[in-house]
């Protein structure tokens, strides 16, 4: 599925149930609907804008993996245009759901699972949505059957305050499982950008392109850019400490645009990102970062002082002398004569 393919995502149908966890409320139980609700305009939009807007702008591209819970994948692959299996496969959703997450970690919420097109393919949608707090949530008992209360649903739903925890859009792709996930419980300065669990062990999925691959393009694809695209040396060299500085910081993620706009110039920020597209990597998407198989030439020394030492590791061993024990309060000692000084108020 292209990304381009998630304007095109019409919602057919949806199932909503109830998953609560001991950390909200302790003692209530799984309740399942049997039917599909009767979605008007309002609730189709509703939904659609929900998944749209969250997956175009964070989502993460994402396969169904061939060794993980099958679950929800199994789902997708069954969804068809009747929706025979919709509630069936619903209500295993929910409980896979209650069994995977965290009853002490995670929140309680409604899980709605949407049925729909993307183009001429068919898909499956999966929200966990906040339950609003105060709001008694109602399963009608009609004719044997478990209604969810449509009223209540739009008062939970079609309110800016309703919180969407989780989002994932999955259709069968050139015999996979194949979408995108998003997140909204996770930020770049938090660390993951899709939780384990729900990636992995509730989804069964796992990145298109994993994170070592996607960080090593990435690093390859700047440094091509930095030598080939930017005339200047001295912004050369601050754009390399600003790649170093990204891939040492404890922050997991890294979105190049995001990283552009930080670092960069104007002038060379559409040359990095044509550089970044290039290699795959889009650019206003944010993704994990691995380093292990990036070979950093290149040293970044941060001192007490806020004075910051740069350079290549062969630099390093023949030039600079380290204390022995790095708290013991003995210098640094620098071998070296000075070229060029740039200073500046």
């Amino acid at each position: 599925m292209d990304r381009r393919d998630l304007d095109d995502f019409v919602v057919r149908a949806a199932v909503v149930h109830y998953v609560p966890t001991q950390r909200d409320d302790p003692g209530d139980e799984l309740l399942l609907t049997d039917t599909a609700i009767k979605l008007d305009v309002a609730l189709k939009q509703y939904f659609e804008t929900k998944i749209v807007d969250r997956l175009k702008n964070k989502g993460l591209e994402v396969i169904g993996d061939p060794d993980g819970d099958p679950t929800v994948t199994n789902a997708v692959r069954a969804t068809d245009r009747g929706d025979t299996k919709l509630v069936a496969n619903s209500q295993q959703i929910a409980r896979h759901l209650a069994a995977v997450q965290s009853a002490k970690v995670s929140p309680s919420g409604l899980l709605a699972v949407v049925s729909g097109t993307t183009g001429r393919r068919e898909c499956l949608a999966v929200l966990k949505l906040e339950r609003e707090r105060g709001i008694h949530f109602a399963i009608k008992r009609v004719g044997g059957r478990n209604l969810l209360d449509l009223e209540l649903l739009r008062d939970l739903t079609l309110t800016d305050k309703t919180k969407v925890y989780k989002t994932a859009l999955l259709a069968r792709q050139d015999g996979v499982v194949a979408g995108f996930v998003a997140d909204d419980q996770r930020s770049i300065s938090t660390g993951r950008q899709v939780a384990t669990f729900f990636l992995s062990r509730f989804l069964g999925c796992m990145p298109r392109l994993p994170a070592a691959l996607m960080t090593y393009e990435f690093v390859k694809a700047a440094n091509e850019s930095f030598n080939e695209d930017v005339p200047s040396p001295e912004r050369r060299g601050r754009y390399q400490v600003a790649v170093l500085a990204a891939l040492q910081s404890n922050v997991r993620d890294i979105r190049p645009s995001a990283f552009a706009s930080q670092n960069l110039e104007p002038e060379d920020r559409e040359p990095f990102l044509a550089r970044v597209s290039a290699a795959g990597i889009e650019p206003d998407v944010t993704f994990e970062k691995d380093t292990s198989r990036v070979k950093v030439s290149r040293f970044r020394m941060t001192f007490e002082s806020g004075m910051v030492l740069v350079g290549n590791q062969r630099a390093l061993d023949k030039h600079v002398t380290l204390p022995e024990e790095r708290n013991s309060g003995d210098p640094v000692v620098l071998h070296d004569r000075v070229e060029d000084l740039l200073a500046g108020q």
